[in-house]
């Protein structure tokens, strides 16, 4: 190879190199963020999940039981 051709290819190189790695860099952080942003909503939806639970509770019907006086519970066993 004439010298005249391997520095201008050896340069194009570098330059594909670099942008390549401009591209991924970019790429990861843009992955990240995006990561990021779908922990803090699966932990904002966790939250908002326990609260719904925890109203469903209080607003839940309590079951009725029907209790015998403690007098005429002791005359049954008797």
């Amino acid at each position: 190879m004439d010298a005249d051709v391997f520095v201008p290819l050896a340069v194009f190189a570098v330059v594909v190199l670099a942008v390549a790695i401009a591209a991924l860099t970019k790429l990861r952080d843009t992955e990240m963020q995006v990561h990021q942003r779908l922990y803090m909503e699966e932990l904002e939806h966790q939250r908002k999940m326990k609260e719904l639970t925890l109203e469903l509770e209080r607003v839940k019907p309590k079951p009725i039981s029907f209790s015998l006086p403690q007098s005429l519970s002791r005359e049954s066993r008797h």
